[in-house]
């Protein structure tokens, strides 16, 4: 593995987290009330005539509020509609002023949710409101409730309304906010249940839901402050940003050159706080800094960004060209989706007449008020639909000129005047925008040929458009922000704050005088004090397996070693290969590909028989080597595979032909009738060259040719005649025995190679007869047909930049439409260290040319005295892992992706694969039984034993949906296991003591662990005094246990309510909770973020494994176990953040995703609405590819076929 010897590793580790400790005062209780808010108008008073009461100073009085209805429902503020979020919060923020009056507090995140302090004081109880319902018919909430309910009132809960006076489209310390008109709402609360906080806190023995409900509570509360103080997005926010005049100051070194600059987007730095009850009922925040691109409002002067600039000639970011002359129709659709992603403000000034500004004066205004009344904005508006029209096709967002009436024109009606006969008023006019404001402010637009956008309906309560010119950018979030520049920056960013760095930012943000001092004072109100300092612990950390190459052992320093003078443990056989060159430079890649084939070489991957380094093997490679067309990629890819055919089978370049060799491979044969199975031969080029088949030599001494001698045809055996060089001995050699190193032949003798010289071919009768002379050859004895040929064994394809287009549709050619596996390789020329990079190539092959005939690996672990993982060997364990990826947007598509390990260190697997039109976290429980037993079926051909355990690791699932995810995966998997395993490899008995009805359970099933493998969350843990390494994080394999682990674990979840058998179950197996954090990963840059592993199930702690001596699966056994199983990573000298068998699920599910709508496209599947969640299935327009499709569940090289690799094998994502 090379290097010298790693330093020393300690058990344990002083770690700091970014967990704050919140004290809750004794009695505390708090009070939940649904919100529904509503908008309200005020209601004119009116005399006893029907006129208007006005004031002394002429203003006019209002009695009361009334509902605005739509259709007779009342018009509510809906938590769930996009872009009203903001606006909730702020209502309940003015209505948050209200309650303080009364001294009391609510906390509030904009949902439908709102906590008191204390019982808010109403003068309505809920039977009279009842009462009151039955009375106008209908409940509090309007005509659309019904005002019953099934149970009976509660007389104790109260209700009340507030109305509220808020800016509609902005907060009112925003600029230009008097510019916006006030709008009304109401309020109104219904106190749903009784918070008993430290009740609860103080009695672990309290029902899971009860600390659920308990962590939503603290969790709304904490972050009210946040959502008033700092800019947030979303129903439920999760990242509160600074504001823009603060990012320069707070952005950190690598940041701060990106807010000089005249970038529409910048880095904003922000805030992260979630309120977790950890083991012991202790409850703490956990707080993290954020990084986002959004779009900037202003420049660094202080100047507002349009969205139209004149000095870049944009609109949006996307150049327009000539800004005086109609945008052409190929560049509109990329404006109009940059307008779509754009969060605006209108801003425009009227120029009055004199004649008005007369008007204005004589009214007694001031200069300040006409000033402030001649400017007009409309602020945080986006691009809307007008769909004032009937006729759903012309509901137009953006019309592309504001001058043209043809495409938007409009009557305006002249204001009558004074004493004016409305008969004799002048007609109406008709107006474009452009004329509109000319005619009516005296503005005369600039651009009129640019387009103007649709913002929806205005405070008029007309549907309004606004010429491009006017639009300035607003606050917002970026959409589709993954551009590989602003990827660079985060990274930078993340770099710069790692380890205790990122620690002290956190501390010098959360004390922040935006956020403390608010904070700090709301919840000492609600009985809580925060701790300003950061969570402290002890960490344990894990012993590394002990890796073992083929003749060395790697040195492991923090989770990483190298393969510098490593051969593989078990090196792979490439028998052939195929080569694209998309980089069309001309011998350029050719080249490189010889260097790599040299590290194969150099790391003991068994290349083509007889074919040896240096001339010939370049001739081999130039003569497979096929100059792709990039924009066909899957031409090029079946050309590349029948070109390497034609060299390798057909011989047609008369390599193999002119130096007296064959190429060596292996074709399928039926070894019993239910069995087929692999057999090694010689490749003879068939008499015919327009036939798909070729003659092979099998090994033995079987006939390999028809010959015709003395007038008769018989069947004999290829023989080649030789001298042995050493000892001038004329011998005869099976074909099988010859071997050509490029420069010599050479032949075993004795199991010794010789160097020979060869003289000629001859044939050898079946009763031993050695035919020399006067034969004439006819056809080979055997021919097959090519499908029974072994494939090509991998495509090597040279891309000219790492587009992710092009890689996807390599991808997809081979996962699905050729089951070839493939390599990409991407600028080679720009390597410091072309050795290593061959060298990771060279691994990234060997793993993926991986079988149950070759069992290839580059490396083995072990732990002590025993090979593989820990506790993995003492009995057959199925293995799973599964992920999902999700559709951006509005794809509503989800690929699941499950693998199965087929060996004992976990290293080689399995995959299934399903698409279904649907986007959940739950996995439907037909997909999942289909998927299950596709694996089952997977592991049990491979290993040819049946499973007594099962450990499953689960991705994708949020916290929410645990315990379903828990009872239906379970339930599906174990009826797998009871349909699918033999009834007398479960159980002793031959049936069920349980009665289970063939359902399954853990009387008659492999016992289950079940582990959610959470990536997607924001704690870290980084060590509080430097350790040495080059980084400045925790230890590969540091693991957490305590503490700061969720609530749930200390009740015993994973084995609570797992039943007892003493003459089945280990003694008091039970422990305090085995939910674990795991840092897998040594750090590179920034701060390693861990894995929080979640045990729902461990009945494995508890059972013993049917008719084998395992042990229990201890929280220990588990952590060492998961940790280990990191160093299984095929393709990388590295241990990995999560299991392989999770990570090749999440990498297979992601590329997948990538190229679904290519397969879509193409009708290679289509989608099937049969079942109960509909799901793509392979189309009949691939009947004949079926077997290569990725969504096929049975493969060729599969349990149908005795091999174990897929020919879509999940390494091939790598």
């Amino acid at each position: 593995g090379g290097g010298g010897a790693p330093p020393p590793r300690p058990g344990e580790i002083e770690i700091v987290s970014n967990y704050f400790r919140l004290e809750i005062d004794p009695g505390v209780v708090w009070y939940k009330y649904t919100a529904r808010i509503c908008n309200v108008r005020r209601k004119k008073k009116m005399d006893e005539e029907g006129n208007e009461v006005r004031d002394e100073n002429g203003r006019k009085v209002f009695a009361g509020f009334q509902a605005v209805e739509s259709n007779g429902d009342v018009h509510e503020l809906s938590d769930q509609r996009e872009g009203l979020q903001s606006l909730r919060r702020r209502v309940f923020g003015k209505m948050r002023e209200q309650v303080r009056e009364k001294g009391a507090d609510i906390g509030y995140n904009g949902g439908d949710v709102v906590y008191g302090n204390r019982k808010l004081v109403f003068d309505t109880l809920e039977s009279e409101v009842q009462e009151k319902g039955a009375e106008r018919g209908h409940g509090i909430y309007g005509p659309s409730d019904p005002g019953t309910s099934e149970d009976p009132p509660a007389a104790k809960k109260t209700y009340g309304t507030f109305f509220v006076c808020v800016k509609a489209t902005c907060d009112e310390n925003d600029a230009d906010s008097d510019l916006v008109k006030n709008k009304w709402f109401r309020v109104t609360l219904v106190e749903s249940a009784v918070v008993e906080v430290s009740k609860i806190l103080s009695d672990l023995t309290s029902p899971p839901a009860a600390f659920e409900a308990l962590q939503q509570a603290l969790d709304v509360v904490s972050k009210t402050t946040l959502t008033k103080t700092l800019t947030c997005f979303g129903r439920s926010p999760r990242h509160f940003f600074f504001p823009e005049r603060d990012q320069r100051d707070i952005c950190g070194r690598s940041l701060r050159r990106l807010w000089t600059g005249d970038s529409i987007h910048a880095p904003f730095v922000g805030y992260t706080e979630n309120t977790r009850i950890c083991s012991n009922g202790r409850v703490c925040t956990m707080s993290d800094v954020c990084l986002k691109y959004l779009t900037r409002s202003s420049f660094s002067d202080g100047s507002p960004i349009p969205v139209l600039d004149a000095r870049k000639n944009t609109i949006a970011g996307v150049r327009v060209g000539d800004l005086h002359a109609p945008i052409p129709p190929e560049n509109r659709e990329a404006i109009r989706l940059a307008i779509g992603k754009l969060t605006m403000k209108v801003e425009y000034v009227k120029n009055f007449s004199p004649k008005d500004l007369q008007k204005r004066r004589d009214r007694g205004w001031s200069e300040a008020k006409i000033e402030k009344n001649r400017r007009e904005v409309r602020m945080n508006v986006t691009m809307k639909e007008d769909k004032t029209s009937e006729d759903e096709k012309v509901h137009a967002q953006i019309k592309w000129t504001a001058n043209d009436p043809s495409l938007h024109s409009f009557e305006v009606s002249p204001r009558p005047r004074d004493g004016e006969d409305p008969e004799n008023a002048p007609p109406p006019e008709t107006h474009t925008v452009c004329s509109y404001f000319l005619k009516r402010y005296g503005i005369t637009l600039k651009y009129p040929h640019m387009p103007m956008v649709c913002i929806g309906r205005g405070p008029h309560k007309v549907v309004e458009w606004f010429p491009i010119e006017f639009f300035y950018q607003s606050l917002g979030k970026v959409r589709n922000a993954n551009d590989p520049q602003q990827v660079e920056q985060h990274l930078k960013f993340c770099d710069e704050f790692s380890g205790l760095g990122i620690i002290k930012k956190l501390e010098e943000l959360s004390n922040n005088s935006a956020i403390y001092e608010h904070q700090k004072n709301h919840l000492r109100i609600f009985g809580i004090q925060k701790d300003r300092s950061p969570v402290s612990l002890t960490a344990k950390v894990l012993q590394e397996p002990t890796i073992q190459f083929g003749k060395s052992k790697a040195n492991i320093l923090d989770g990483s070693w190298n393969l510098r003078d490593a051969q593989f443990y078990q090196p792979a056989t490439m028998m052939s290969f195929g080569v694209i060159d998309f980089i069309n430079r001309g011998d350029e890649a050719i080249k490189f590909f010889g260097n790599i084939l040299s590290s194969c070489r150099k790391h003991n991957i068994q290349l083509p028989y007889n074919i040896s380094s240096g001339k010939d093997e370049y001739i081999a490679v130039k003569n497979v080597a096929l100059m792709g067309d990039i924009g066909n990629i899957s031409n090029s890819f079946q050309n590349a595979i029948e070109k390497a055919k034609e060299f390798f089978w057909y011989d047609r370049s008369h390599f193999f032909e002119e130096r007296n060799i064959w190429h060596k491979s292996r074709v399928l044969l039926r070894a019993r009738k239910d069995l087929l199975s692999w057999e090694s031969v010689l490749l003879i080029p068939p008499p015919n060259k327009n036939i798909k088949k070729c003659g092979v030599i099998y090994e033995g001494r079987q006939p390999t040719h028809y010959i015709k001698h003395d007038g008769q045809i018989s069947s004999a055996r290829l023989k080649v005649e030789a001298v042995l060089k050493r000892t001038g001995e004329t011998k005869r050699v099976d074909p099988f025995d010859v071997h050509f190193d490029g420069c010599r032949h050479r032949a075993i003798f004795n199991d010794r190679p010789e160097k020979i010289e060869i003289i000629r071919k001859v044939f050898e009768l079946e009763d031993e007869t050695i035919i020399e002379t006067n034969f004439e050859e006819r056809d080979p004895f055997f021919i097959v047909d090519e499908s029974l040929i072994e494939p090509i064994s991998m495509i090597f394809v040279f891309l000219p930049d790492d587009s992710k287009r092009n890689y996807d549709e390599v991808k997809r050619m081979s996962h699905s439409t050729f089951a070839i596996p493939s390599q990409c390789i991407v600028k080679f020329r720009q390597q410091r260290s072309p050795h290593q990079f061959c060298s990771n190539i060279a691994l990234k092959v060997n793993t993926k040319l991986s079988s149950k005939s070759n069992n290839a690996r580059a490396w083995n672990t072990s732990h002590g005295v025993i090979e593989g993982l820990p506790w993995m060997p003492e009995a057959p364990t199925l293995v799973l892992g599964f992920a999902i990826s999700r559709g951006l947007g509005q794809d509503s598509r989800s690929v699941i992706v499950g693998h199965v390990a087929l060996d004992p260190g976990c290293m080689q697997l399995a995959p299934h694969t399903s698409v279904v039109q649907s986007k959940t976290d739950i996995i439907p429980n037909n997909i999942f039984e289909e998927m299950t037993k596709t694996l089952l079926q997977h592991f049990v051909s491979y290993t040819e034993k049946y499973p007594v355990r099962v450990v499953v690791y689960r991705d994708g699932v949020s916290e929410g949906d645990f315990m379903h995810v828990l009872e239906n995966e379970c339930k599906v998997l174990r009826k797998v296991c009871c349909q699918n395993i033999p009834i007398n490899k479960r159980t002793s008995s031959g049936e069920c003591n349980n009665k289970c009805q063939g359902e399954g359970c853990i009387f008659c099933c492999p016992p289950i662990t079940f582990i959610v493998c959470q990536t997607q969350h924001n704690i870290r843990v980084v060590p509080k005094m430097h350790t040495g390494l080059k980084h400045k994080n925790v230890y590969s394999g540091t693991c957490l246990d305590q503490e700061i682990l969720d609530v749930k674990d200390s009740l015993l979840i994973a084995t609570k309510d797992v039943p007892c058998d003493p003459s089945m179950c280990f003694e008091d197996p039970r422990e305090a909770g085995y939910d674990f954090l795991l840092t897998s990963q040594g750090g590179l840059k920034g701060t390693s973020k861990p894995v929080m592993y979640r045990v729902l199930l461990n009945e494995n702690a508890v059972w013993k494994p049917h008719n084998y001596a395992g042990s229990a699966l201890t929280k220990t056994k588990l952590q060492l176990c998961t940790f280990h199983m990191a160093f299984q990573y095929g393709t990388a000298t590295k241990a990995v953040r999560i299991p392989p068998v999770v990570k090749y699920s999440q990498r297979l599910a992601g590329m997948m995703m990538g190229y679904i709508h290519l397969m879509i496209r193409d009708g290679e599947i289509a989608l099937d609405r049969g079942g109960d969640v509909p799901k793509y299935v392979t189309t009949a327009l691939n009947k004949n590819n079926l077997p290569n499709n990725i969504l096929h569940k049975l493969s060729p090289y599969d349990y149908e076929l005795g091999e174990s690799r897929p020919p879509a094998f999940p390494h091939n994502s790598a």
